[in-house]
């Protein structure tokens, strides 16, 4: 295999900073989409920026109550509900796959509610909308007026 087809990282000081790399690793030869790691990347990587200020130096430290404080956190400053639940699922993504790396017995998300996402009803089709669907359509074929 090319040397430039490896992911090589820096594994960085901090504990978490390190299993926070490990799972970004993890994900990747999973082959996950490079958006999915972008997602990790930023809502784990700040979930573990924010437990480095809070004074948490080990994943084993992680409470259910700092989950809860992190979340209440996002929801303070006013973020958006899907961007507090997108959060929300990296975060458990993360501590899931350290329970399955055996460096948790158990999530401490287990005991914390997801944030709940409004309800959108989407805004229904206009006629004029409807009719340019309709005129999409190649009527005289079978396909046309199946679809």
């Amino acid at each position: 295999m090319a040397a430039e087809l490896l992911t090589l990282r820096v594994v960085r000081a901090s504990p978490l900073d390190a299993v926070c790399d490990a799972f970004l690793l993890d994900r990747e030869a999973s082959r996950c989409t490079p958006k999915t790691l972008e997602h990790y990347q930023y809502t784990v990587g700040t979930f573990v920026g924010w437990l480095t200020q809070q004074g948490i130096p080990d994943v084993a430290q992680i409470t259910p109550h700092l989950l809860r404080a992190y979340l209440v956190g996002l929801q303070r400053r006013g973020l958006k509900d899907t961007t507090q639940h997108a959060h929300a699922r990296g975060i458990k993504a993360w501590l899931n796959w350290l329970v399955e790396e055996g460096d948790l017995a158990q999530s401490p998300m287990r005991g914390v509610a997801m944030p709940r996402l409004e309800k959108r009803i989407p805004a229904p089709f206009s006629q004029a909308e409807v009719n340019r669907l309709l005129a999409a359509c190649d009527r005289p074929t079978r396909a046309g007026s199946r679809n």
